[in-house]
């Protein structure tokens, strides 16, 4: 038996699934700030590894549209989003702690900050049940 089309919601998103959203894509283009950064640096330095430097700038490259991605597609709902965000913000909150034991408490608390406020907006209730909702269609983009 088939759901009939208006049981499913139509409104658009919830306010937690929009800001969860701009943060990662606010994450994103720090990214974009910290790969022109490092190549910069990389032109500029006297010695270093071409296949290195190549290999780290390409998964700069590669973080930079994972996170364009999923904040596009959490946007749309897709239930995949939710664990991916979660996994980008662990990593984030990791990252974050040895900054604070160096003393870089400003790096450290900008990484930090909108990781947890992206970790509780994901398990808000609006969150989980505008993501949680099943759509007509099994696909999965």
């Amino acid at each position: 038996m088939t759901p009939s089309r208006n049981q499913y919601p139509t409104e658009g998103p919830p306010l937690g699934i929009k800001i969860v959203a701009t943060l990662v894509l606010m994450e994103a283009a720090m990214l974009v700030v910290v790969g022109i950064w490092y190549v910069t640096e990389m032109l500029q330095a006297e010695s270093y590894r071409l296949g290195v430097a190549l290999f780290t700038l390409a998964l700069l490259v590669l973080a930079i549209g994972w996170l364009v991605t999923i904040a596009v597609c959490a946007y749309r709902a897709y239930r995949w989003t939710r664990s991916a965000a979660l996994v980008w913000q662990l990593f984030l909150v990791i990252l974050a702690f040895p900054l604070f034991n160096g003393g870089n408490w400003v790096p450290a608390l900008v990484m930090l900050l909108p990781a947890a406020t992206v970790l509780i907006l994901l398990f808000t209730q609006p969150v989980v049940s505008f993501m949680g909702r099943r759509s007509e269609s099994s696909r999965a983009f």
